[in-house]
């Protein structure tokens, strides 16, 4: 049995709550992921206690519908005591009006940089849309340059 299948998290595809756990940690360990300089390469880490689901899921419980997982004031590290699940409007410091992040030239330089189609195993548009919580309607349209068409 795979780890995943022992919290019961996986029954058609995987729950909000693992999503969340399994973005946090590409966030914070996966040079790959499209937000890992902000988090990883900026030394953001998880807790040892939950580099496992299972703690994870004790100390936050289920997601609620509606939020994200965030650290509280955007600051430290994922740890018991300084992360809660947030709406993006909690989230919203960095976004816009409708509580969507609101992206940078060097963002737009990423997604631009790390789109490789499904053949080719690169960045998908719909992860680097959740990564940067923005709606991959806006990611489809940079990468065809119908947006920030100026870089």
């Amino acid at each position: 049995m795979r780890p995943k299948e022992k919290h019961g998290h996986a029954t058609n595809g995987y729950s909000p709550t693992y999503q969340s756990w399994l973005a946090m940690k590409s966030r914070c360990f996966q040079p790959s992921s499209v937000r890992w300089q902000h988090y990883g390469g900026a030394g953001v880490t998880v807790c040892k206690r939950w580099l496992s689901f299972s703690n994870f899921l004790e100390d936050m419980n289920e997601r609620p519908s509606g939020t994200t997982l965030g650290r509280i004031g955007d600051r430290g590290n994922y740890e018991p005591g300084n992360c809660q699940w947030q709406t993006n409007k909690e989230q919203g410091k960095h976004g816009s009006s409708n509580g969507r992040a609101k992206l940078t030239e060097e963002q737009v330089h990423c997604i631009r940089a790390l789109y490789k189609p499904k053949a080719r195993r690169g960045c998908s548009a719909r992860n680097m849309a959740a990564d940067l919580k923005v709606s991959f309607t806006t990611v489809d349209e940079i990468l065809r340059r119908k947006t920030w068409r100026h870089i």
